[in-house]
């Protein structure tokens, strides 16, 4: 009687040590994913802002749609997932990339500000998208400008243009993860000292030789048709 209890404390001390053991190193692969999730580099990166420069519009007809794409790259030391539906937000104050344009007419061309909006995905990209490192990726943006008092072109004019553009990309709105790097959140803004053997090359619009600023549009009188 006594030779059964024995081993049957035996045996249970030992599937004691045995599980105990499963669910310790269970516990320690959660902890070691923690931490390399910890010192993983998260680090997206606005390259470049794609806006029209020049827009014809007349008295008559004071609207122009047109598309703004800006583009990112993947600079972190892993994949990144970006799910177009739940990381899009509206572009403006929330989501992965967001697109701010300002009235800059000192003119009085009379430009209001621009409705933006951030173009849905197609049905074909809904799905997620595995974004590798160093890989970029695209959004697409509907801006709708307005000037009713629109001017010639006038060659001479040392600040001619009516509307400059701003983006950045918010890291944490993939995963709640900060970006290891925001100098490189912005665009525009000049180039980043190289890191991890990335080369940046700044963002935005190098004007009359100048250091990169904003990209801009410049709205114009249309030319009336000849008769």
């Amino acid at each position: 009687m006594l030779r059964l209890l024995f081993i049957t404390l035996t045996v249970s001390s030992v599937a004691i040590a045995i599980f105990g053991s499963i669910e310790g190193k269970g516990n320690n692969s959660k902890a070691a994913a923690a931490i390399t999730d910890a010192n993983s580099i998260h680090d997206l990166a606005v390259t470049m802002i794609e806006a029209p420069l020049f827009l014809d519009m007349t008295p008559d007809n004071p609207s122009e749609a047109r598309v703004v794409s800006v583009g990112i790259l993947n600079r972190s030391d892993h994949d990144e997932v970006i799910n177009p539906d739940k990381h899009r937000g509206n572009g403006l104050t929330t989501g992965l990339v967001r697109l701010k344009v300002t009235v800059i007419d000192n003119d009085n061309e009379r430009c209001e500000p621009a409705k933006v909006v951030i173009r849905p995905p197609a049905p074909v990209d809904r799905a997620p998208t595995r974004i590798k490192t160093m890989q970029g990726y695209g959004v697409t943006f509907d801006v709708t400008y307005r000037c009713t008092n629109p001017r010639p072109r006038d060659s001479k004019d040392p600040t001619p243009w009516d509307y400059s553009y701003s983006a950045t990309v918010h890291h944490e709105v993939l995963d709640g993860n900060p970006d290891s790097d925001p100098s490189d959140d912005i665009c525009p803004r000049q180039p980043a000292p190289s890191k991890r053997d990335i080369q940046d090359k700044g963002c935005g619009w190098k004007l009359r030789g100048q250091p990169f600023g904003p990209n801009v549009t410049d709205v114009v009188l249309k030319p009336a048709k000849r008769p």
